[in-house]
């Protein structure tokens, strides 16, 4: 009824890279740009419990884990790490009352992370804690599935010497499928989530000092980014289309986000903080996919179409990685042959296209 999985990784990069003000978050770079050496390492330790028995009440998930990143650019003597541990503790179960089939998730996580950068005078530290809470569940009615949850987080964040943000959040979401006839359902979605942690890197917090404002105030506040998505569309199953025991589906949907209360500092790139705000342009990735499946013992292949537009509310496109991080159509292409039970062979091909803005 139990098992267990503990997991450590450690990962090394190293070279030299083009950094600082010239670095890729600044657009393309000149080729001819001063590189910096720089290292860049990661060690993660992770523990999954899981309790399963024979009930409907009980599917127990139980994960902890600890995250220790270091960045180190030798050229410039520059060293921030980030040490990130928490854990999350989720049971799944299922019930019926009457003609309606309930499932439901009810759980907690928590997350704390220390911003750590190396300074001539001594160790500079942001902390950020995060608690949350969620509950999960859909209920089935013959051709129509109910989907709805809420998530509370509360949430302390440092930014910088003299500043603390506190607060808690609601995220609700809800969703609808329909099953029109056989095989061929619609469904549509709307969610919403917060995020104020990990958003300003720990190395420019480490920049802020007594006389940053925030939201243009000493005593201002900042808010926590806020996302709302919606999504709808169509997935067709059906079985038996060439031969007797093959399966293939195809489906489309369409997707908006938008990103609210973007935090953002001034002035943009490294050196003193001067001020951290919340954005009032909304951030808008609108777009739709495409994904068609085919499955016939031993072979299985898919193919999916992704188009994404990243913009501002103005419909400037959104070009800088911190904020969005626009590609270009996507192509994605998965086969898999299996062998036998111990045995999987496969490709997959993943095309992106070039962006039509230009990049500056």
């Amino acid at each position: 009824d139990q098992s267990l999985k503990i997991g450590a990784t450690h990962t090394t990069n190293e070279g030299y890279y083009i950094a600082t003000g010239a670095g890729s978050d600044m657009g393309v770079p000149n080729p001819n740009a001063a590189t910096s050496r720089i290292v860049t390492t990661r060690d993660t330790y992770t523990l999954d419990h899981r309790y399963n028995p024979q009930s409907d009440w009980i599917d127990l998930k139980t994960n902890v884990y600890y995250n220790d990143r270091n960045y180190k650019n030798k050229s410039n003597a520059t060293d921030v790490t980030s040490q990130n541990y928490g854990g999350k503790i989720k049971n799944d179960f299922s019930f019926q009352t009457g003609n309606l089939n309930h499932l439901f998730s009810v759980g907690m996580d928590y997350d704390i992370e220390d911003g750590i950068t190396k300074t001539s005078s001594g160790d500079i530290t942001n902390t950020s804690k995060t608690l949350g809470a969620f509950a999960q569940g859909s209920s089935n009615y013959k051709i129509a599935t109910l989907k709805y949850g809420v998530r509370f987080d509360d949430y302390s964040i440092e930014y910088g010497p003299r500043h603390e943000v506190t607060g808690s959040e609601f995220s609700p979401n809800v969703g609808l499928d329909i099953e029109v006839f056989e095989g061929l359902s619609a469904f549509t979605n709307y969610s919403e989530s917060i995020k104020i942690g990990s958003i300003i890197p720990v190395q420019w917090l480490s920049n802020t000092n007594t006389t940053t404002t925030f939201n243009g105030s000493l005593n201002g506040d900042l808010e926590p980014e806020t996302s709302r998505q919606i999504e709808g569309g169509l997935r067709n199953k059906k079985s038996g289309l060439f031969a007797d025991n093959d399966r293939a589906s195809a489906g489309i949907s369409i997707f908006k986000t938008t990103i609210s209360n973007l935090i953002s500092k001034s002035p943009a790139g490294g050196g003193t903080v001067n001020d951290i705000y919340n954005d009032d342009v909304d951030v808008i990735s609108k777009g739709y996919e495409l994904k068609t499946t085919y499955d016939l013992n031993p072979y299985r292949t898919s193919l999916g179409f992704i188009h994404a537009d990243v913009e501002n509310e103005n419909g400037v496109a959104i070009l800088s990685r911190r904020v969005a991080g626009s590609v270009g159509d996507t192509l994605i292409w998965n086969t898999t042959w299996v062998l036998n039970p111990q045995i999987e062979l496969g490709y997959t091909l993943n095309a992106v296209g070039g962006l039509d803005d230009e990049i500056v």
